[in-house]
């Protein structure tokens, strides 16, 4: 955003934001401080844990180098609530950061054909470098920019997982109706989109609205005072509700996370239906 664009008491905020940061991650060591063309990338180290991040403050991802496949995040293990919804043997991931959902994804089922579509070239090639991307031949990597991807491929995936960001705010391509209906193009008939979003504020009508032009079923798990992931699909064509919590705990079990709290806390979008606004066109 502009300097000029944000208030007064808008930089003053961002400052002690910036400065309380400082103080939680005084103990981080900076691996790597690069330019691209998009901004700043930062990878940090502190105890077993490694992060990328594309400011001062958020972490865009985050390893346990001595577990590299474990989810750290919450709203990673909401996303991964799709692989209960939705085995799978095709995915497309949205944004590459630093591979947790690829790292995890290839250790539940190291033969699935993964393709990961990143429009910074840097990060890609620090992902490999720094986070343990696995190095297979089902592994794809595409240098583009996501939403030109999905309008204009025509794959079919059993899963789309999309975490686009950058430096401080979601990418709002995300919310876009061309992004829903691209993504809707990739998927088979039974095939789950899942969508971090930055909050819960993001989730409105419009949105809803969109997801619902395209799929059967929108589902919610609003992280507490973090993200809000969204699972669009069909719960009739992937075995209901029911074959989700029977799929759940193997899953579970397969990564020794808990992921059931996550999972009980999935809610169905209240669907209003109206006119789109050329906000989400």
């Amino acid at each position: 955003m502009p300097q000029s664009c944000i208030s007064t008491d808008s930089r003053f905020e961002r400052e002690k934001i910036i400065l309380l940061s400082a103080v939680l991650h005084s103990e981080e060591h900076r691996l790597v401080s690069i330019e691209d063309d998009w901004g700043t990338i930062f990878i940090v180290e502190e105890d077993n844990y490694r992060a990328l991040k594309f400011d001062e403050i958020y972490e865009q991802s985050k390893m346990d180098v001595l577990k590299t496949h474990y989810p750290v995040f919450e709203y990673t293990k909401a996303m991964l609530l799709g692989v209960a919804l939705c085995p799978f043997r095709d995915v497309l991931l949205l944004g590459l950061g630093g591979g947790s959902l690829v790292r995890t994804l290839h250790y539940i089922e190291p033969d699935a054909s993964l393709t990961v579509v990143e429009i910074r070239p840097a990060v890609i090639e620090l992902a490999f470098q720094y986070f343990a991307l696995p190095a297979s031949p089902s592994l794809n990597l595409v240098c583009q920019d996501a939403l030109y991807y999905v309008c204009e491929q025509c794959m079919q995936v059993d899963l789309i997982f999309s975490d686009l960001f950058w430096a401080m705010q979601m990418n709002p391509a995300q919310s876009s109706i061309n992004f829903i209906e691209g993504c809707h193009r990739q998927l088979r008939p039974h095939g789950w989109l899942i969508v971090n979003y930055e909050q819960k504020a993001d989730i409105d009508d419009e949105l809803v609205n969109a997801l619902y032009r395209y799929f059967e079923d929108v589902l919610v798990c609003y992280i507490p005072n973090g993200n809000a992931v969204v699972l669009a699909g069909s719960l009739e064509k992937s075995g209901g509700m029911q074959g989700f919590y029977q799929r759940l705990p193997s899953l579970e079990a397969r990564l020794n996370c808990k992921m059931d709290s996550l999972g009980r806390s999935l809610q169905r979008a209240p669907h209003h239906p109206g006119h789109l606004t050329n906000n989400k066109r």
